[in-house]
């Protein structure tokens, strides 16, 4: 009789097929937005954010996920607000990822930013849940002080090695920032922010944090780049030029050790089109994007109908393009983690 040797490195790769296309590539949706979603909602209806109600939150993202799951890969959600509710409109064909940490962070040391974990919750209920895939997002600046920094890596490693115990795959979203509050739009961070995501590229692919995904910001911001200023999206001032965000595509992937996916920010779809394809080339393995499909659902809230109409037209429609802008994602099985 034949044993399985590792069967949490075989369990992991069934589930990241879970969480991918047939092909490998990745092409996952998130709707796991709580507090941006709330400030959303807050603008549409006047309401102060903290007023606005779970149940409002629980209906945009049931009719997002019914309209939209079927198309993507794996949709990301939240486990109170999202999975609970909207569990039944996930098709069987399209993987699950739940989020393990509270929306948003606390705040130490004038700026510094501490990832929190949602309480009465954990790897093994998501697991139980029918959970393909672990998310964690993490908030990283490398000159943050060393409680932050031991704070912020021991969460990741925590989780990893819980994710590894259950054979569950482990994907972290590391979102960079700087605590000197230099806006993260602006053309003083873009200058910096290649860096930056370089950087986490190569720390969080580190093997003792047992991560399997990375799902990263891009290295840059289009909006600053040269050939880009005649676009929709053009930031009026030119901090790079295409052949470097090239290069800083292709670093990112030198730096990462496991396959990784690039983040929309919320940008439009005609920017985060360009993002994707630019990381692809440098040998991403696709997307896991939110508000670049569906963010102006919420002009049309709350009425239903009207929800309805925009996400199978114009947010189907956005979709589509990304997807087919996806179609030159490197299959996570041909990184050269797994060579």
């Amino acid at each position: 009789m034949s044993i399985i040797h590792n069967p949490e490195i075989i369990g992991k790769k069934r589930r990241l097929a879970s969480l991918s296309e047939t092909s490998g590539r990745f092409s996952m949706l998130a709707i796991d937005q709580r507090q941006s979603l709330r400030k959303m909602l807050s603008s549409q209806t006047g309401q102060a954010p903290e007023s606005v109600p779970e149940e409002s939150l629980e209906l945009v993202k049931r009719v997002i996920t019914s309209r939209l799951a079927h198309k993507a890969s794996a949709i990301l959600t939240d486990p109170f607000m999202g999975y609970a509710t909207t569990w039944e409109f996930i098709p069987g064909s399209t993987g699950i990822l739940l989020s393990l940490e509270q929306t948003g962070y606390s705040t130490v040391n004038k700026g510094e930013r501490l990832t929190r974990l949602l309480s009465d919750w954990s790897v093994e209920k998501a697991l139980l849940a029918g959970a393909d895939g672990i998310k964690l997002l993490i908030w990283y600046d490398k000159h943050a002080s060393s409680a932050v920094l031991e704070h912020q890596m021991g969460l990741v490693q925590s989780t990893g090695e819980a994710c590894y115990r259950h054979a569950i795959p482990f994907v972290l979203e590391v979102v960079c920032y700087s605590s000197d509050e230099i806006s993260a739009t602006g053309p003083e961070y873009a200058q910096k922010k290649a860096v930056r995501v370089i950087d986490a590229a190569s720390e969080f692919s580190d093997p003792r944090y047992r991560v399997d995904l990375l799902k990263l910001e891009f290295p840059g911001n289009l909006k600053y780049v040269k050939e880009f200023q005649s676009r929709s999206f053009h930031g009026g001032s030119v901090i790079h030029d295409l052949s470097e965000i090239r290069d800083f595509c292709r670093s990112v992937n030198e730096a990462s050790r496991v396959p990784w996916v690039i983040l929309s920010a919320g940008v439009e779809p005609e920017e985060f089109i360009e993002a994707i394809q630019l990381c692809n080339d440098a040998g991403a393995s696709g997307f896991l994007c939110g508000r670049a499909v569906w963010q102006d659902v919420i002009r049309h809230f709350p009425d239903l109908a009207a929800m309805e109409r925009y996400l199978e037209t114009t947010a189907t429609g956005a979709f589509d393009l990304i997807l087919t802008a996806n179609k030159n994602a490197v299959p996570w099985q041909q990184h050269k983690h797994f060579k």
